[in-house]
């Protein structure tokens, strides 16, 4: 247990031959370099120690032990999640002591067979480092392992297709680079209950026998803008909410064309009011137009000339009384003179 911390350099390849090394948690230091092939070797035959441990009865049992066991069955590695709610002093040394001794209390799948069996299983937790390169082919080995989270990284490549192969329980790899079509086989994983592939840069199609996982209860795939196909309409897949496949504009399905409709539908609303009042205001210009091309056609102009003469009437009498007090050249220019 070596989370958080602020570890530097690469993981020593010496790792390997830890054969009953089942739980390693390098989380969120400064460790880089790439995945070391010799890491996939941990945990590959821990029974000899289990065996020596079995022998040791009573088995010594610190004060520490609730601590102990809490740091390894961290929250996060789902199938310890309820343990946190029932944990006594009691309770931890008995389950310190079954671990100690290889004694599993939840069943996990096995390669296959579709018998899930009691045993330990371990995890591997390299997440928030700066690991790059590709995962190496060889993690298909590890078949103690039942969780690992590789998110917060700079992955590349392909994803490897053994991958498909572990008995896993959680699968995040979120947050890298790893490209290419997401593994057929991870539809294979039926005990698998986390997965998290997203902000990455797979391509290709959907996996559509990603529906068949009917134990997934945590489910995120968004942000591979360069992968497209289908999710299924109905089946385990549809359950999920949106979030868990946004940013994705090639991915179809009924979810997405509701949302197009949806935003489309505010957008109309939205340019509704102003169309209306053009369309108004263009009748009104065009009725105007039109009755006022009917009455200079159906009347005489002179009838607009003699209104207009009409109303200025008044003001030509002023004018004409105002003058009469002036000369008579002046009187007689005003009086023969109209006012418009």
């Amino acid at each position: 247990m070596l989370a958080n911390n602020s570890l530097t350099g690469e993981i020593p390849g010496e790792l390997g031959n830890c054969r009953s090394l089942l739980w390693l948690n390098l989380a969120n230091n400064q460790l880089s370099g790439r995945f070391p092939h010799e890491l996939t070797n941990i945990g590959r035959n821990p029974t000899p120690t289990f065996e020596s441990n079995r022998k040791s009865n009573p088995m010594i049992s610190s004060p520490s032990n609730c601590l102990v066991t809490k740091r390894l069955l961290t929250i996060d590695y789902s199938p310890f999640g309820f343990i946190y709610t029932i944990l006594t002093r009691k309770i931890c040394r008995n389950i310190w002591d079954q671990l100690l001794q290889g004694y599993g209390f939840f069943q996990v799948c096995v390669k296959g067979s579709p018998v899930r069996k009691y045993r330990v299983s371990g995890y591997l937790q390299l997440s928030g480092n700066r690991f790059s390169g590709e995962v190496p082919s060889g993690i298909g080995k590890m078949q103690h392992l039942s969780v690992l989270h590789l998110s917060y990284n700079q992955f590349t490549g392909k994803l490897p297709t053994e991958i498909g192969n572990l008995p896993l329980v959680v699968l995040n790899i979120s947050s890298n680079k790893f490209s290419g079509q997401i593994p057929m086989g991870i539809g294979n994983l039926n005990c698998l209950q986390n997965l998290d592939l997203s902000q990455n840069e797979f391509s290709g199609t959907f996996p559509g026998n990603l529906n068949s996982l009917n134990e997934l209860c945590k489910f995120n795939i968004s942000f591979n803008p360069q992968m497209g196909g289908k999710i299924p309409d109905i089946g385990h897949s549809a359950t999920f909410e949106e979030e868990s496949y946004l940013g994705n504009p090639l991915l179809q399905s009924r979810v997405f064309k509701w949302q197009e409709v949806e935003n489309g539908s505010k957008s109309g609303e939205e340019g509704f009011w102003w169309k209306a009042v053009l369309m108004e205001h263009g009748c009104g210009l065009t009725w105007g137009m039109v009755m006022l091309y009917v009455c200079v056609k159906r009347f005489d102009p002179k009838w607009a000339m003699n209104k207009v003469e009409a109303m200025l009437r008044p003001l030509n009498k002023i004018n004409a009384s105002s003058s009469r007090g002036g000369r008579g050249r002046g009187r007689g220019r005003g009086r023969g003179r109209r006012i418009y």
